[in-house]
């Protein structure tokens, strides 16, 4: 019965997808929750493919006719042996077709098909440190009806008056159904080339450069693109129809310049409702440029293709697209750096890929409308991420609509990269990204480990306590927060707090906004990492009339504002006093009780900078000028904190 409904919405979206081509609800993850777990557990047989080999180029040459959904064609893929004495090999192959021939060296190789692998021998043993070797698979068979199985891979589809397209949609583990490859995001070809040959209706469309059109006898057309970047296998794809080509050009600096290229329907080629669109990309492409790095494919080209599918899919220089609307074309184009110039290690890790995209189209929003459209957004995607079970890491990469949920990955997914942006500052966060697309990972593949590596080194922050809340912890924070203004200008604030799901303490940078009667205001930034927190802001500049808590909504959390929590015993509590603050060098303590407690001092940041006891004065000489946090913890786990200011 689920099953039946999933293929009656599936049906339904893709005729309401047909007639209207600018839908604002319409999103990148609707093109991807499509495929039944039922159907994936049959897919995933063979994945992660053999990883006894590295790709390093794949050659794609594919004769369709759509009539008749039959596929006729063949592979080149080059490789370098990984293990000494390599005797076999395996590629990915839906069990639809039939495979003719494989040839190694002007030879046919023996080779098994059975369910959705092919498993190749060789006549004798690849040495560790061979050339390059290189296969072709002819292969041929009819298309897997995808309308049935689930899926898509290949598809043909119809748009306006009943016009043809043909296209293809690989993500995650969808490439099998239409061309045989190792199926692994991890192992990148160097470079592709695709050759397609269609019925001269359709103009061809695919990754990189149009080297070549053919006009052949039969009253087909081959189209030869050429692309010379490092790819993954499910980023190549092709599209197909009687598209009406736009063109524009982007430059970017003094020198870059590149084609723009939208294949788009002939029905909407002169719609007014278009144009504008289009010419918005060429502002994200400087947007994004200047935030993640120059665009990472400068020297080929961008564009759009038009494809039979709501939502939009970010094939490496062509997103493919169903609909055009600005936050759409943004992600899909984020994705051109994050998925694509830089692709997940596994599926587990696609908050490399759809989180910083999803973010990528908020930070447009922010730079084309200002930061109050920015924090809408964000508003909008903390509300779906409290919905969220379980960690945004995917835990069960079995199923694809774990990968691609919604709430998970694309709207808890770049929350917390806006709460990251808002632990490291502007200025470090966008140094990470550039330095993450732009160092080791350039061009290749990277975990969440491997960014959180990246941001620490750029921040020189040690951010586990932020990786292992929001990205392998789970749910979210409930503060309570209450205060009242004590003598001497004094405010005396607690802060309580505790986790929606099994994650029970969230330690994170947290912003005051001190409002005066006077009618002034600045904010405070300190660090909670305790489920209880009580401080003491001293030596304020005037009386309060409030205190906003997170004012610029830097954390995914739930608020409650309370009295402020003084209820704790005489025994519980820690009573001290510094002097004299604010201090230019030396700082002393007075305390109630017994001496020699011992502290620790942090910045504003949560960032330890020293640590001392009560019964010694403390040299701040060596600390820059600022507002400081002194942290006492009683055996209860309780902390107490005092703020003192280095001029």
């Amino acid at each position: 019965m689920k099953r039946l409904c999933f293929l009656f919405l599936l049906i339904i979206t893709h005729l309401s997808y047909a007639q209207n081509y600018f839908d604002e609800s319409v999103s990148c993850f609707d093109s991807k929750i499509r495929i039944s777990d039922e159907k994936l557990s049959r897919l995933k047989v063979a994945y992660p493919g053999d990883g006894n080999i590295d790709v390093k180029y794949y050659f794609l040459d594919i004769n369709l006719e759509p009539s008749t959904m039959y596929l006729k064609g063949s592979v080149q893929i080059d490789f370098l042996p990984l293990v000494e004495n390599l005797s076999e090999v395996s590629l990915d192959l839906d069990d639809a077709y039939t495979v003719d021939s494989v040839i190694y060296e002007g030879e046919g190789l023996d080779f098994i098909k059975e369910s959705s692998q092919i498993k190749i021998s060789f006549p004798t043993f690849i040495a560790l440190n061979a050339a390059p070797v290189s296969l072709k698979v002819y292969y041929q068979g009819t298309t897997p009806d995808t309308n049935l199985r689930d899926n898509y891979g290949l598809a043909y589809t119809t748009h306006g008056n009943n016009e043809p397209v043909v296209w293809t949609l690989s993500e995650p583990y969808d490439a099998p159904l239409w061309w045989p490859c190792v199926d692994n995001p991890a192992d990148k070809a160097d470079s592709c080339d695709v050759w397609l040959t269609l019925p001269s209706f359709y103009t061809s469309v695919s990754q990189g450069t149009l080297v070549d059109l053919i006009e052949n006898n039969d009253g087909t057309n081959t189209a030869k693109w050429k692309h010379r970047y490092p790819i993954a296998h499910y980023l190549i794809s092709i599209a197909a129809s009687n598209y009406v080509l736009l063109e524009r050009s982007f430059t970017y600096g003094e020198t870059a310049k590149m084609p723009v290229l939208d294949y788009v329907y002939p029905e909407i080629a002169n719609d007014s409702r278009l144009a504008p669109f289009l010419d918005e990309t060429l502002e994200m492409l400087s947007v994004f440029s200047d935030a993640f790095g120059e665009y990472p494919f400068i020297k080929e080209k961008y564009g759009h293709a038009m494809f039979g599918f709501g939502g939009g899919m970010e094939h490496q220089t062509i997103s493919s697209m169903g609909t055009f609307t600005s936050s759409l074309i943004a992600h899909e184009l984020a994705h051109q750096w994050f998925g694509d110039k830089v692709t997940c290690k596994t599926w587990r890790d696609i908050w490399i890929n759809e989180a910083f995209a999803e973010f990528g189209s908020y930070y447009f929003v922010e730079k084309s409308e200002g930061k109050a459209a920015y924090n809408s957004e964000v508003s909008l995607a903390m509300n779906g991420s409290k919905f969220v079970k379980g960690t945004v890491a995917i835990e069960n990469t079995n199923s694809v609509n774990e990968i691609f949920n919604f709430s998970k990955t694309y709207q808890k997914g770049s929350v917390v990269v806006h709460m990251l942006r808002g632990v490291l500052g502007d200025d470090v966060f966008f140094k990470t990204l550039k330095e993450f697309q732009n160092t080791e990972f350039s061009y290749g593949n990277a975990s969440i480990e491997d960014f959180k590596a990246v941001a620490e080194r750029v921040s020189s922050e040690d951010l586990t306590y932020f990786f292992d809340e929001w990205l392998f912890g789970t749910g979210y924070p409930r503060y309570v927060f209450g205060w009242e203004q004590a003598e001497n200008n004094t405010a005396m604030i607690s802060i309580s707090h505790t986790g929606t799901e099994d994650t029970e303490t969230f330690a994170m940078p947290i912003e005051l906004k001190l409002n005066f009667k006077d009618g002034s205001n600045r904010i405070e930034k300190f660090f909670v990492d305790t489920n209880l927190m009580i401080l003491s802001l001293d030596k304020l500049e005037g009386e309060l009339s409030s205190i906003d808590f997170d004012p610029n909504n830097l954390i995914l959390k739930d608020l409650s504002q309370g009295a402020f929590v003084s209820a704790l015993s005489t025994q519980e509590q820690i009573n001290f006093s510094l002097y004299p603050n604010p201090t230019e060098e030396l700082l002393r303590f007075s305390t109630s009780g017994e001496s020699g407690y011992s502290f620790e001092i942090h910045n504003t940041n949560g960032k330890r900078m020293g640590a001392g006891q009560t019964d010694v004065p403390l040299n701040v000489k060596y600390l820059p000028s600022g507002r400081y946090f002194i942290r006492f913890k009683n055996d209860k786990n309780n902390v107490f904190v005092k703020s003192f200011i280095k001029n």
